[in-house]
This record gives C-alpha cells, structure tokens and sequence, in this order.
C-alpha cells in the first residue's frame, strides 16, 4: 500500500542506512535542493519521458543507484542478521536487493497521472543527516501525502537513507518482513526468495 501511494512520481523503495564514516553535515538548501532534483529527474526523464519501456527502466536503475545508499541499506534491513553473516551471502543480498526493488518500483510507471512533489521544509536529524518535508500533490485534487526523505552524506554527496510516508518508515517494513524469513530459512534462504521473484519480475517483462 505504502509504496504505491508514492510509487508513481519516485518509483523508489524503501531505504534505510546505517551512518557511515566520515559523514559530513548537509545544510538545508542543499538538502531541499538535492530532493527537488531528484524529483524532477523522475519525471522528466524517466516518468514522463517518451522512451522505450527498456530504456525507461535503465534511467531509474541509474537515478535509484546515484540516489539510494543500498550498501548501508542492506545492513539496516539484515539489522543483526548482518553480523557474523557469510560474506558471499551478504553481497548476493546487496545485489538482489538492489534488483528487487527496481524491478518492482518500475512495475509502477503506469500509475503515473501527473503527480508532483513539494518541498516544505526541514529537520535536523541529530549532528549529521537532516529530514527533507515534502508533499506529493495529485493534479485531480485528492489529498497531499505526506513524504520526509531521511538523508545523510556519502561518498561527498547526499544520499537517500529512509522514505517516511504518512508517518511510517519503508525500510523499517522491509526489515521486519526479512527478520522473520531470516530467522526461520536463514540469510540463504532469504537470497533464494528474492532470487526468485526477481527472476518472475525478469520473465514478465
């Protein structure tokens, strides 16, 4: 439900990071710039952009890596699952993970109806990262969503840590859901489900 609420103007999933090394504080100006430009590249490249389906796809999978922290994510997701796990494993999640929510999040073009995002504001989150407040407006009139983008800096730019919408975390839904499949099937047994509903997201296409 919660992902197709802002599906159509960002096509994004869920994502949560740990802090990183060496994080610098973002200001608020760069940080509402950075959310008004990532949803400017959505529309206008990808969502409203006259391209084949194929190279639709690509230009999300190349927005969603610049934007999205999915080595920290992965981590967030796995919380203590991630310690002590088989390094093989891990990186087989980190890259399912990624694939996963490419696939699903470009299932959702055609929800696209002229959707748009407004910056309202930030707030600190504690000495390094900062929430960006948005709005998602429908053209039609139905109610504004609420959006915070939870950010923080990596690799000498902002990053995308956590989507909250309407008051509830992506990321934390997607952790709860693999903390159960981890627990009984392990992180081997997590990676074969992924593994499988990436390669039916594939086989549909």
């Amino acid at each position: 439900m919660i992902r197709r609420m802002i599906a159509p103007l960002f096509l994004v999933a869920a994502l949560v990071a740990t802090p990183v090394a060496a994080q610098a504080e973002i200001a608020p100006e760069q940080a509402k710039q950075f959310i008004s430009t990532v949803a400017e590249r959505g529309i206008n490249n990808i969502l409203a952009a006259d391209v084949p389906e194929q190279e639709r796809t690509q230009r999300f999978r190349d927005m969603f890596i610049d934007t999205f922290d999915v080595d920290a994510t992965a981590r967030f997701v796995l919380g203590r699952h991630s310690r002590g796990a088989d390094a093989g494993e891990l990186d087989e999640f980190k890259k399912l993970f990624r694939e996963y929510n490419i696939l699903i999040w470009s299932q959702r073009f055609g929800d696209y109806k002229g959707q748009s995002l407004q910056v309202t504001g930030t707030q600190p989150d504690g000495d390094k990262g900062i929430f960006v407040e948005s709005q998602v407006v429908d053209s039609g009139g139905s109610q504004p969503i609420d959006i915070v983008w939870r950010l923080r800096e990596s690799n000498g730019q902002p990053q995308v840590v956590d989507i909250v919408v309407e008051g509830v975390s992506m990321a934390l839904t997607y952790r709860s859901e693999y903390d159960s499949i981890v627990g009984r099937s392990g992180l081997s047994g997590l990676n074969k489900l992924l593994s499988e509903k990436v390669q039916q997201m594939q086989a549909a296409r």
